[in-house]
């Protein structure tokens, strides 16, 4: 009976320490978040009074719950191979998606700033990962490029590394890969990952290509409110859009480029203005390269000749006497009358007048058309197509700088102007010269033709200044008056050929009024003005003769 009950008292106390043992297992186990659900199962089977009913049920439990929970505890899954939604290149804060088409690659215009990012992803919770980026010449097979491993982070996490430029070559494909590694070891493999392949294309496109036939570049075409049509294209195959900004506006309008490269632009009637125009345009190719042009015209209008006696000697109206109705008018009170060089110098006509100018500035005190007269059309005489303009001018004062009798306003700068130059641009060291001064277009340099005969203060000249279209060349001609009160120079009454100057820059034609006082917006003229004149013509040496003689015709 005693050998009974010890043995009863063995098996109970056996059997409550393998209860203990393995509910001791189980929430160690329950600790581990992967078997957690696993535990709770367990305990609940044994609070529920399921117990071994020997000691070797007992040992059996014991050992099963032993073995789930060891390799519960033990597995581990391979993180997640990557996929193409998971990879993709940024350049120049650009994002682009995986192309695993060669032919539909990821074409980049620079060798810089190239990152790749990739998801890490892992079915196991809580478990964190890292990435290693690879980098395979296409062509070769062989590997140029490998990232290190990144630091582990909780899964799922966006990784990134720039590629080492200097394993990059121009015009050369690659594909890249990563592969993804736990914090166990285990990992994917590159083979697994889609191929994303790009190239790097260094070189810009060619600098697009713009024609037209109603408006040809560098000429006056079309006319006012007549559309033309502009077409884009450029010699690089790979173009595939262009951007346009119409006079500089700062407004950039993208339109694609059609399956031949190319594409157009109509631009509204209202844009075909008087007066000269431009349209910058952008090429951009496949890997964002890009350059640039800018095409320059003139719309044709109809000018005219004007000549202004200056002979009204008051009021605010100084009639055309060409009979063409381009009426100047005075503005400010900085603009007043005198007497002009016939009657001061020569005592021939009392009725003489002129217009004085004060030179202050800032000025609001000019005389102005109404709108543009010289216009470069063909001259209706056959003569060369160009134009002259002239004046008798008497300076006030000698000081160097550059001040304006007579001009037309284009958009920017002023097309022309007659008058004065300042010491950097005159001969011999004298402060100040006469010049004839054509404007280039945007940042092109002007044109000066400048005199030698020295700008006498209180002193009468008639200065004319030409320009040849069809030679591409302007001139300045001085022919010497006099001073008021003496007697006039010997030389008086004959123009004398002072410079001649090649004109090689872009031809345009100034769109805004012909002004008698000042330049464009600045330079305003010190002294008086009389018998100014405008011709769309070259005139020849015995007119200028004429007019400088007196000649009212």
């Amino acid at each position: 009976m005693s050998s009974r009950k010890l043995s009863a008292s063995s098996w109970k106390r056996d059997r409550n320490q393998s209860s203990e043992r393995i509910q001791e297992i189980v929430k160690n186990a329950m600790r581990r978040s992967r078997i957690a659900l696993a535990a709770s199962a367990c305990l609940a089977t044994l609070g529920a009074g399921l117990v071994p009913a020997s000691a070797s049920e007992a040992h059996s439990v014991s050992t099963d719950v032993l073995t789930s929970v060891s390799a519960a505890t033990t597995s581990n899954r391979r993180p997640l191979v990557p996929a193409t939604s998971d990879m993709k290149l940024y350049f120049q804060r650009s994002a682009h998606g995986c192309q695993t088409s060669k032919s539909r690659r990821t074409v980049l215009a620079s060798l810089d700033d190239v990152r790749l990012t990739g998801v890490g992803r892992d079915p196991d919770a809580g478990d964190r990962v890292q990435v290693r980026f690879t980098l395979v010449n296409a062509s070769t097979g062989s590997r140029v490029w490998e990232s290190d491993w990144t630091a582990l982070r909780p899964k799922p996490y966006t990784f990134s590394r720039t590629i080492d430029r200097s394993r990059l070559s121009n015009e050369a494909i690659y594909r890249w890969r990563y592969k993804t590694r736990d914090a166990a070891g285990r990992s994917t493999l590159y083979s697994e990952a889609p191929a994303c392949y790009l190239e790097v294309d260094g070189r810009r496109p060619a600098d697009p290509v713009i024609t037209s036939a109603q408006y040809p570049e560098d000429q006056i075409g079309g006319g006012v409110g007549q559309p033309g049509t502009f077409t884009f294209s450029s010699r690089s195959t790979d173009v595939v859009a262009y951007e346009y900004e119409l006079d500089h506006d700062e407004t950039f309008v993208r339109v694609d480029a059609g399956s031949d490269g190319k594409a157009s632009l109509t631009p509204p009637a209202g844009f075909f203005t008087a007066g000269s125009h431009s349209i910058t345009v952008w090429a951009f190719d496949n890997a964002r390269g890009v350059s640039n042009t800018t095409y320059r015209f003139s719309v044709r209008f109809s000018g005219g000749d004007a000549y202004w006696h200056l002979d009204e000697g008051g009021g605010t109206v100084a009639a055309d006497a060409s009979g063409q109705g381009h009426d100047l008018t005075v503005l400010g009170p900085d603009v007043t009358w005198g007497v002009g060089p016939m009657q001061s110098v020569f005592a021939q006509r009392t009725d003489d007048a002129a217009l004085r100018f004060t030179g202050v500035q800032p000025s609001r005190s000019f005389v102005s058309t109404d709108g543009p007269l010289v216009d470069l059309n063909p001259d209706p005489d056959g003569g060369p197509r160009g134009f002259t303009v002239s004046a008798f001018l008497l300076a006030e004062s000698g000081d160097s700088q550059h001040r304006v009798a007579l001009s037309q306003d284009g958009r920017r700068s002023a097309m022309f102007e007659l008058g004065r130059q300042e010491s950097r641009y005159c001969a011999n060291g004298m402060t100040t010269c006469w010049s004839f001064t054509m404007d280039g277009v945007d940042d092109e340099p002007p044109h000066h033709a400048v005199s030698d005969r020295p700008v006498v203060p209180g002193e009468w000249v008639h200065l004319t200044g030409r320009y040849n279209a069809d030679q591409k060349v302007l001139d300045l001609h001085v022919c010497p008056i006099g001073t008021p009160g003496q007697a006039p120079p010997a030389d008086y009454g004959v123009p004398v050929l002072e410079d001649t100057t090649p004109y090689v820059g872009t031809e345009w034609v100034g769109a805004g009024p012909t002004r008698l006082g000042r330049g464009y917006y600045a330079n305003y003229w010190d002294g008086m003005i009389d018998d100014a004149r405008v011709y769309n013509k070259v005139l020849d040496m015995p007119r200028l003769r004429a007019i400088c003689g007196g000649d009212l015709t």
